[in-house]
This record gives C-alpha cells, structure tokens and sequence, in this order.
C-alpha cells in the first residue's frame, strides 16, 4: 500500500515560501562582487533533508528516509512534520513502538495535527491498545476524517478478538464511508471484515476477492500481504468472521 503522503502539504507550503522565514540559514546570498546570488556552502538546512526524506519515503527507501528527517529535526527541533514523516516511514518498516513516539511527539508540538491522531491509532491497533486506538480515531473523526480513519476504527470494530470491541453494524457503517473515500483493496479489506461480521458472508466473499484482485493489480506486492488477504478469503469461505 502507498504511504500516506502527507509531506506532500508542507512541501507545497514551502515552494509558496509560507515557511521560507523558518529556515534563515537557507536563504541565497550575494556574492562579494555583488554578482548572482550563490547559496552558502555549509552543511544542508532541515527543509533540505526535509525534502529529501520525503523522496525517500516515497520510494520506499524507508532507512534513509528515516536517516534524514533525524537531521532535519536535530537542525529544527520543532519541526512537528518531520516527527509525523518519521513515524510514517518507522510504521511502514514495522518499529510501532518508535512510530508511536514519534506520532506523540508531532501532537505535542502542533495539538491540532489531526492526521497524527489517525496514524497513532494504526499503531495502537496494531499493538492491542484498543481503548487508546478508539480514542485517537474518534479524535480525528471529530475534526478531520480521513478514509484510514474510518478504516481503522472500523477493523477494530470488525476483527477485535475481545468482544468487547467488537460491533458489526459499526464496522460496517464506517468501512461502507472508507470505501466511498476511497476505493482501495485495504478498504475493501475492511469492508469484508465488516460484512463477515455482521453476518452477511456472501458479501464478505465478493468484496474480498475484489480486493485480492485491486492488490494483484497493484504490481510489485509483497506476497506477505497476497497470503494474507486469501487467508480472510479462506475464513469468509468457511462462514467465519475474522479476528486478530
């Protein structure tokens, strides 16, 4: 699955130069012959290894990326989208825990950061931490959904092996507003978790061959993931729900 590119904002913000005042040291200068403008020769800004942590992370170069979002934050300590990247890029390489912190971190700095709550409670998913997971999603739903908001929430409503968290009709209310956003095989993941949770197999079986054939489609996929998406296929075959 691509990442969650949220970079892409700041970057676009600063080719506007709306945050051109955060990094004086970046700025050109002139020559002694009062020539063209030359940028100095020292060691790169934080929005440099910013920019270039952010064309790692695209490309999956998950070390590197990681590499140079820590000097951009270790140049500019405040610089809340650097935690939020990193935790992206420590997410996608399966060190949940650092995501996590990183995520923390990024609210801290900048409280309002509602695609922070979103991606903190992936991770709190991911380790068990429902009651934590609930709260950053429905704090994001609150001000700024985004479709893997909706997702999260609702595979824990869907596939949580305490009951306690478990809610078909929920689950399937949310992934049914995922899917709308966006139509993507981990949605349509989701959306059969919903559909077996409720009951309604026939429709879990359908949408989860749509979303094996969405991830076929998707080329280079790591065969992980293809083993995983059958194993649902297999259990919605069998009249099972599916729990993690």
């Amino acid at each position: 699955m691509k990442p969650l590119a949220i970079f892409r904002f700041i970057l676009l913000g600063l080719s506007c130069g709306v945050m051109v005042a955060a990094f004086p040291h970046a700025a050109a200068t002139q020559q002694a012959g009062g020539g063209a403008p030359i940028l100095p020769a020292q060691e790169k800004s934080a929005r440099d290894y910013f920019k270039s942590g952010g064309t790692h992370l695209d490309k999956g170069n998950l070390d590197q990326a990681i590499a140079d979002y820590t000097e951009a934050i270790q140049l500019k300590p405040d610089f809340f989208v650097a935690y939020l990247n990193r935790g992206t890029a420590q997410r996608r390489k399966g060190e949940v825990d650092l995501a996590i912190a990183d995520y923390t971190k990024a609210i801290q700095l900048k409280a309002d950061l509602y695609d922070a709550f979103t991606l903190r409670g992936i991770c709190y998913g991911k380790k068990s931490r429902y009651e934590e997971a609930i709260a950053d999603f429905t704090k994001a739903l609150e001000k700024k959904p985004h479709y893997l908001t909706y997702n999260g929430l609702a595979w824990i409503f869907a596939t949580s092996k305490n009951k306690k968290y478990r809610n078909g009709t929920r689950a399937l209310e949310l992934a049914q507003k995922a899917v709308q956003i966006s139509r993507k095989a981990n949605s349509l993941d989701t959306l059969a978790a919903a559909y077996a949770e409720a009951g309604r197999f026939k429709e879990a079986l359908e949408t989860q061959e749509e979303a094996l054939d969405l991830l076929r489609k998707q080329g280079s996929v790591p065969k992980e993931d293809l083993a995983r998406y059958d194993r649902h296929l297999q259990a919605y075959k069998s009249n099972k729900p599916w729990r993690e």
